[in-house]
């Protein structure tokens, strides 16, 4: 009985071990940011992680405008919200697991309304 709960923590341990380095990577990892108008790219930021600041000023757009923009299929409004950061993580799990680890997987693409 007792070599059954050692075999049961140090699969308990790989599994959690591999989650703990699963959340490191989403909170460490980078993604780049591009913001198009038309199709035009009127600014980007480069190794955005999901605790950054994701804040765009005017300044930072070269057109100078205050523009607002969508991301995703479905044309979510960004805001630098807990739901951006979750898509950042979203994006960069599913190309860690799909072995997609080029610099051109890991860019979202955020278009003016």
């Amino acid at each position: 009985m007792k070599n059954l709960a050692f075999r049961s923590a140090g699969i308990g341990s790989v599994i959690l071990a591999l989650i703990l380095l699963v959340v490191i990577y989403t909170l460490l990892g980078t993604v780049d940011l591009v913001f198009m108008k038309g199709d035009f790219q009127v600014a980007r930021m480069e190794d955005v992680r999901v605790i950054s600041d994701l804040e765009l000023s005017a300044e930072d757009v070269i057109t100078g405008e205050e523009l607002e923009y969508t991301y995703g299929e479905d044309n979510k409004d960004f805001n630098g919200d807990f739901n951006f950061r979750f898509e950042i993580a979203k994006t960069l799990i599913i190309n860690l697991f799909t072995f997609k680890w080029e610099a051109t997987d890991n860019t979202i693409v955020l278009t003016a309304k």
